[in-house]
């Protein structure tokens, strides 16, 4: 597991740089590939935005209904201290986090919703759905690298010192990040493949 490091007064984790890294990578791929079947690169980068602020907010929303109980107790201080410091670190506690089936809804309804006002023939949703797994790859071996998402104790497996969940420290817990990363990269090789 990296920690996290301090960047011009940030707290910066591994999670969101390879994230980004899966961003760049996956919008570079899928536009070449939109290049090579005649369609404006342009597009795709406007389509893949879209997906991209609709996975964003998918995920963030999501965590937050997940996260009700917070979110109930953080009005509660509303009520009862008035708005002040703890209604921000309630809301940044409440939706501070990402949850990818709450990504993955939110960039197929903007994707989708852009794709059905511009009139995109349908190959740009096969690309589109192509480096979905591309991403998630990076994306897995983030949260792999974070330590958080970890796997159940296991002998044969991976000892984090520095998880920001306390439980998943100093027990050795099988790498269920990298085993999905890995079927992502398959299922991105095979989706291509079949492109």
């Amino acid at each position: 597991m990296i920690p996290p490091v301090e960047f011009l007064g940030k707290t910066i984790t591994i999670y969101p740089i390879m994230a980004l890294i899966g961003v760049f990578v996956s919008g570079i791929f899928a536009c070449k590939q939109a290049v090579k079947r005649g369609l404006d690169d342009n597009d795709m980068i406007c389509v893949l935005l879209f997906c991209a602020v609709g996975a964003l907010l998918g995920g963030h929303m999501l965590y937050g209904l997940l996260q009700l109980p917070v979110m109930l107790q953080t009005f509660r201080i509303l009520f009862t201290e008035g708005v002040s410091q703890a209604f921000w670190n309630g809301l940044i506690q409440t939706f501070g986090g990402s949850v990818f089936y709450g990504g993955l809804f939110g960039a197929m309804v903007t994707g989708g919703l852009y794709y059905k006002k511009k009139g995109f023939p349908p190959v740009f949703a096969d690309l589109t759905a192509m480096v979905a797994p591309l991403f998630h790859t990076f994306g897995r071996i983030g949260c792999f690298l974070g330590g958080c998402c970890y796997g159940i104790p296991s002998v044969w497996g991976v000892t984090y010192r520095h998880s920001p969940v306390v439980e998943a420290n100093g027990i050795s817990r099988f790498p269920v990040q990298l085993v999905e990363a890995g079927w992502n990269l398959i299922l991105f090789l095979l989706l291509s493949r079949l492109l």
